[in-house]
């Protein structure tokens, strides 16, 4: 299985905490594109138009789209 993560943040921070926690979680980089849109800076994409942006570029079987809060704590993916 393969797996795109798409997430729209605007902390870099918590991105990466997101993320790692998606690797702790079970889902290695090597079966999951972790895909962003940096709105950090400037707000390139309202929700509609990042999620569908990131949504055209993902090649997973699963599409994940979730916030850049999202911290896998209680299970695994295995």
């Amino acid at each position: 299985m393969f797996y795109s993560n798409c997430t729209l943040y605007n902390s870099p921070a918590l991105y990466s905490q997101m993320k790692q926690s998606f690797l702790d979680a079970g889902f290695p980089e090597q079966a999951t594109e972790f895909l962003g849109v940096d709105n950090s800076v400037k707000n390139k994409y309202d929700a509609f138009s990042g999620h569908n942006f990131l949504i055209e570029q993902a090649r997973g079987e699963y599409i994940i789209c979730c916030h850049q809060d999202v911290i896998l704590n209680c299970d695994t993916h295995e």
